[in-house]
């Protein structure tokens, strides 16, 4: 595995979450150094629950967007992560099925869900766990 020894704004790596805070994360880069995603960095909306969601030890990736005057690195998980605001039509996103009804399918994407209505599916059977690309048609 390669390891950026000196990671800096703009570079994207795996990263360990080492410590929660109440205003963030502390996470292990794979040169050992360490950086701070802060709670606004967590996600796109609902920073305070997902940051409940996650667990010391958890590895993803994450974008370094600040260097501090002392060398410390800010990082962000949400610059990695679809913006459900401004997903535009047209726009072709992968997701996880969370769960079938009989109106369609609930799809994890990221931080939030979505709904894949059953008329738009082609009788493809879906289940629970499955991996699913879609096409944005629309954003309410």
């Amino acid at each position: 595995m390669y390891v950026n020894n000196n990671p800096s704004v703009g570079d994207t790596l795996q990263v360990r979450i080492t410590a929660k805070q109440s205003y963030g994360v502390f996470v292990r880069m794979p040169n050992g150094r360490d950086g701070l995603i802060r709670l606004n960095d967590i996600s796109w909306q609902n920073q305070a629950k997902i940051l409940g969601q996650l667990s010391v030890g958890e590895v993803f990736m994450a974008k370094v967007i600040k260097e501090l005057p002392d060398g410390k690195l800010n990082l962000s998980r949400r610059e990695l992560l679809p913006n459900p605001r401004t997903l535009e039509v047209g726009t072709i996103i992968s997701g996880v099925v969370e769960s079938t009804r009989d109106f369609g399918l609930i799809v994890h994407l990221g931080d939030f869900t979505a709904l894949a209505l059953r008329q738009g599916l082609y009788n493809i059977p879906y289940n629970e766990g499955d991996d699913i690309t879609s096409v944005v048609v629309e954003n309410v």
